[in-house]
């Protein structure tokens, strides 16, 4: 089985651990897809695979919780061709797991640089 990580900025998270503290649950946010599909310059996304059946949108991504001043922000770590092909779609909202602040720890592989 291949290991997945997501790296942005200073922050690197364990993708692979993530998807198994999610197995089993409901998606717990509708991701606003035009508000996050602003993000996709910022990560690479293959995109001769975005628009194949191989992306299924509606599989949950997954987000991390981020501290924020005093309150908290959402970063998908696993997703991001899901994302790219419901934009290219027109589609308003996917489903997704919002991670806690400590399942977000859990998951971090770098030390806690990233704040919003």
């Amino acid at each position: 089985m291949r290991h997945e990580h997501f790296e942005i900025l200073a922050g690197r998270w364990d993708v692979t651990a993530a998807k198994e503290l999610v197995k089993g649950r409901t998606p717990n946010t509708d991701l606003n897809v035009k508000q996050t599909a602003s993000w996709l310059s910022l990560v690479h996304v293959d995109e001769e695979r975005v628009m194949t059946d191989e992306i299924d949108i509606t599989v949950p991504v997954i987000l991390i919780t981020i501290p924020c001043d005093n309150k908290e922000a959402h970063l998908p770590i696993d997703g991001w061709h899901r994302i790219a092909k419901a934009a290219k779609l027109g589609v308003q909202t996917i489903p997704g797991h919002v991670l806690t602040l400590e399942e977000s720890d859990k998951v971090r592989l770098s030390p806690r640089v990233l704040r919003i």
